[in-house]
């Protein structure tokens, strides 16, 4: 304000001068005036120059800062956006990995469900089953035949000379009659029809043949043959094994006479495992 006023009197005094002189002076008071004029101007474009240059500064700041925060926006758009693709792309996988998981454990239990059991393993049939022998008419048999008839089978080892066989050969009678139809049989082996030589004796084949008859005997007497009693490891009579349909032993070696409730016992056990 003061600047002003100052300006303003001194252009006043100099156009009072001019005019007074009436020469050059007003022309040179006038260039002043204007020279004056122009600095002044001069110096508020100066002033609004660097005020505009502040404020473009200032804009082109805010404008930088602008751009920096939406450019960190983007790469934190980007980032999230990636960050989400990601976490997708894990629960595709993962859900992908468990879906095939499952599908491949559902496969393997419908593959276990589906596969057919194996058989289970059959043991070969016992050595005894080919062993050849004899009946008390001389004719040969296949003991494995005459056992694999049965589910349960007594070979019983007695002599003629045996009273303790004799003794209990009513009760295998009884009991061989008793379970026959269910699958029983008794064997009966006699160990001296062979004679030392290998011959057969006529008087033991007629008196085993005697001694069934006492008895009530009607299971078959067979010859005990050499091999038969090495094998089954005879040492004394009776002896008497209980086997199955493939000639393994079930019972045995059973040295001197039994009760016969005791074998009854042993026969419906092993009958009804057998089933």
């Amino acid at each position: 304000m003061q600047r002003n006023k100052l300006l303003t009197i001194l252009t006043t005094g100099a156009l009072t001068l001019g005019l007074l002189c009436g020469c050059g002076m007003g022309s040179k008071a006038e260039t002043n005036t204007h020279a004056g004029e122009l600095t002044i101007d001069d110096n508020k474009l100066a002033s609004a120059a660097a005020t505009d240059t502040s404020a473009q500064t200032t804009a082109d700041d805010h404008a930088d800062q602008t751009a920096e925060e939406t450019a960190s926006a983007g790469t934190t758009a980007t980032a999230n956006t990636n960050t989400e693709d990601t976490v997708t792309e894990n629960a595709d996988t993962a859900n992908t990995a468990s879906t095939d998981t499952t599908a491949a454990s559902a496969d393997a239990a419908n593959t276990s469900t589906n596969t057919p059991a194996a058989p289970a393993p059959t043991q070969p049939d016992d050595p005894v089953m080919d062993m050849i022998i004899a009946d008390m008419d001389q004719q040969d048999v296949r003991l494995g035949d005459l056992i694999a008839a049965n589910k349960v089978t007594m070979l019983n080892f007695w002599g003629t000379f045996c009273g303790p066989c004799i003794m209990e050969m009513p009760d295998l009678a009884e009991l061989e009659q008793t379970y026959r139809d269910q699958g029983f049989e008794i064997l009966g082996l006699t160990i001296d029809i062979l004679d030392y030589n290998g011959s057969y004796d006529a008087g033991a084949i007629a008196d085993a043949h005697d001694i069934a008859d006492d008895t009530g005997v009607t299971y078959p007497l067979l010859v005990a043959t050499e091999e038969l009693m090495d094998y089954a490891g005879i040492e004394a009579v009776p002896t008497s094994y209980l086997v199955d349909a493939q000639g393994h032993v079930l019972l045995g070696p059973v040295v001197g006479v039994q009760n016969k409730a005791d074998w009854d016992e042993y026969i419906r056990q092993f009958l009804a495992q057998a089933e």
